[in-house]
């Protein structure tokens, strides 16, 4: 079985939950934060709602390879694996526990 192919079924999650936008979220991310890493982004439809609300640059990583694919449509730059695998092709930057 392939991970990234069962993973709504491993998780049991519904086919809502990576659409999920996560509003209440925004109140805590500083104002002026200009760059964003979304980890588990989904669909990158909370990650959309930060780049519009904050004027910042979102990347996201996302395992799902569905959601990653809708996410690729609204975010800066989306990678589909695990965080451990596109951590290191981050840029300068985003990078802020170094």
């Amino acid at each position: 079985m392939n991970h990234e192919q069962n993973l709504r079924e491993i998780y049991q999650k519904d086919e809502h939950y990576f659409a999920n936008e996560r509003q209440e979220m925004l109140e805590f991310l500083p104002q002026n934060v200009r760059k964003v890493l979304d980890v588990g982004c989904g669909e990158g439809n909370f990650a959309s709602v930060v780049a519009r609300a904050r004027q910042a640059e979102v990347w996201g990583i996302e395992l799902d390879i569905a959601s990653c694919q809708n996410a690729k449509k609204k975010l800066f730059q989306v990678f589909c694996g695990t965080a451990e695998e596109h951590l290191k092709h981050l840029p300068a930057g985003y990078r802020d526990w170094e």
